[in-house]
């Protein structure tokens, strides 16, 4: 059977990237609540609608400006230091945003399966590339015990700097 034509204009993926970078430096800026989908879509030349198309909410947005800011700047070669200055680096340019987000996920399911599987988890599997030939048992708890640190100090706005990297990385001699 024929299939039917596609109806509309076809998705010009490459506003995908313009809408993340405007929104990004939103978000920075003006902070999460101060940001209006309406100036991303101004800023990006593009209609609200075409954000909404992508990313049904303004928080499934920010996701995705998060994880892109994630797997553009957090290295799985370098060692453990090197792992934990960069999520500290990409964290100081965003660590509001993501604070934001996990606390609003802390009363909707779904954001906060979205956030699990689009952000956490790409992370944990990151940081066990990192661990390396550890053993098994022992990788699950040195993840466990390595975010839950980074986690308190983002929290906490804390500093996640080369000091807090150095410390860490030296509690886990066994790691190359």
């Amino acid at each position: 059977m024929p299939q039917a034509p596609a109806r509309g204009r076809p998705r010009d993926h490459s506003k995908d990237a313009a809408i993340l970078k405007v929104a990004a430096q939103c978000f920075q800026r003006d902070g999460f609540a101060r940001t209006a989908i309406d100036d991303i879509a101004a800023q990006a030349g593009v209609g609200k609608q075409s954000i909404y198309r992508r990313w049904p909410s303004k928080a499934e947005l920010a996701l995705a400006v998060l994880r892109r800011e994630a797997d553009d700047s957090i290295p799985t070669d370098g060692g453990l230091e090197t792992f934990l200055r960069s999520t500290g680096a990409a964290l100081e340019r965003n660590g509001a945003l993501l604070r934001t987000l996990m606390a609003a996920a802390q009363s909707d399911a779904s954001l906060r399966r979205a956030l699990k599987a689009q952000l956490i988890e790409p992370r944990r599997k990151s940081l066990a590339l990192v661990l390396g030939d550890v053993v098994d048992g022992e990788r699950q708890w040195m993840i466990a015990a390595l975010f839950g640190a980074v986690w308190y100090r983002l929290l906490l706005d804390e500093p996640l700097d080369e000091s807090f990297a150095t410390g860490m990385a030296a509690l886990f001699p066994q790691v190359s």
